[in-house]
């Protein structure tokens, strides 16, 4: 089993499965093309170390972290949009939802949002979503 993989896929299947209708710039696959005043969302994938959740060698690990959805607008256009956009996704990544990659679920335990910050020509908000996951060790 690749669990690692497998929660990074399982995240970033919610991004390719749901259109979101902007541009989804990956981890380590930014763009540099990306024109400037456009609006866009980049994920990032923020692990935490594994803990033992159950003893031995056939045991279970828990794996938790953040998924971060950054949301790009133009600045000088408000914060309605932004927000807008963090409600669509979070109709979508939901406290207690579960995605599923090659029999691995990821669950989320709870959706946010940050404040506003504008730089570049850009306002961002961030999106820290808090998964876990369970896995036996084989």
């Amino acid at each position: 089993m690749a669990v690692f993989d497998d929660i990074s896929k399982a995240l970033k299947g919610i991004m390719l499965d749901n259109d979101f209708s902007l541009p989804v710039i990956y981890e380590n696959a930014f763009d540099e093309a990306q024109p400037i005043g456009t609006a866009f969302l980049a994920i990032f994938q923020l692990p935490a170390q594994p803990t033992q959740a159950t003893l031995g060698d056939a045991g279970c690990d828990l794996h938790t972290g953040i998924f971060q959805i950054d949301i790009n607008y133009p600045s000088g256009e408000g914060m309605a949009l932004l927000v807008q956009k963090a409600d669509e996704i979070n109709a979508v990544i939901k406290s207690g939802a579960t995605f599923t990659n090659n029999g691995l679920n990821v669950r989320i335990n709870n959706v946010g949002i940050s404040r506003l910050v504008v730089s570049d020509g850009l306002a961002t908000i961030n999106i820290t979503i808090e998964y876990n996951s369970f896995s036996t060790r084989v």
